[in-house]
């Protein structure tokens, strides 16, 4: 009876090790004007490099967060991207935010923001694709913008654009309003 059930839960314990995990990768890249700094964690020598550049993430993690970081002049307080892959039955999201991005140069600076995660398979069929974005000022510039643009890709790719053959995207530009 003992050498059936050890031999029954090494079999489940084997079984258990060599199935593939199910997981996700995540990618985030913050750039201003020709200055970035970019986290992929699908791979250990990728969740090294984020590490180097100040990212904080794991191996094949649905989350990867930048803290107190300064990138061509502009302080970055904290911006994330995390999501629920594989999803649900009835939803599959991911969700980026911003918090406090500080511009000390002096001049108008762009700041970009990429990011992207792979691996949904939940809710079962075709893809959709229902993105927004909100941005508020707590001190703005005349001319100050933001332009959002939102891309599903039915490869599983990081890539980002993912517009074109295999996706599809969305654009909606906001002009910023200081808020008193």
């Amino acid at each position: 009876m003992t050498r059936s059930a050890f031999g029954i839960t090494t079999g489940v314990v084997l079984m258990l090790c060599a199935a593939p995990r199910a997981e996700a990768s995540a990618s985030l890249r913050v750039a201003v004007d020709n200055v970035s700094l970019a986290c992929d964690n699908s791979t250990a020598a990728g969740v090294a490099a984020c590490f180097a550049t100040g990212f904080q993430t794991v191996l094949g993690s649905n989350e990867i967060t930048l803290s107190n970081a300064a990138i061509n002049l502009v302080f970055v307080r904290r911006i994330s991207v995390n999501g629920n892959n594989p999803g649900t039955p009835s939803i599959a999201f991911m969700l980026g935010g911003e918090t406090w991005l500080q511009n000390l140069a002096g001049v108008a600076k762009t700041v970009t923001v990429d990011f992207a995660m792979n691996n949904f398979t939940l809710p079962v069929g075709s893809g959709s694709l229902l993105a927004s974005q909100t941005a508020n000022w707590s001190i703005s510039g005349n001319g100050d913008s933001q332009t959002f643009a939102a891309w599903l890709r039915n490869d599983n790719s990081l890539a980002v654009p993912g517009s074109g053959a295999s996706g599809a995207s969305v654009t909606t530009p906001e002009i910023g309003r200081a808020h008193v």
